[in-house]
């Protein structure tokens, strides 16, 4: 996941691109979820603004592919739809939001 970040914080490679060119392989998508939970769940204060600003551009893509521009793809939008239902399914993740995202 720090990896995708950089590319994309950098503009060497979007999100939606990586996202998009991953996307079939359901280990990826898996593992990339498992990550973002993490993601929300562990991590210390000190670096909360940076993780605001990566789950924003994530979330905020993922969104985009499954109701916006890419959603005329039935399969892309059921998975980019897919990564924050399984993240907000871990009842801890769904408190860190709150704090991350009310606080």
């Amino acid at each position: 996941m720090e990896l995708i970040w950089m590319l994309n914080e950098n503009s060497i490679v979007s999100f939606r691109i990586c996202f998009l060119s991953w996307c079939d392989d359901k280990e990826w998508l898996e593992r990339f979820y498992e990550s973002l939970a993490s993601f929300c769940c562990d991590g210390h204060q000190d670096n909360i603004d940076l993780r605001q600003q990566i789950l924003q551009v994530f979330i905020g893509d993922l969104l985009l592919l499954s109701y916006g521009e890419a959603s005329e793809n039935q399969a892309i939008a059921e998975k980019s739809q897919k990564i924050p239902f399984e993240v907000l399914k871990r009842k801890s993740v769904k408190l860190r939001f709150k704090y991350l995202f009310l606080a």
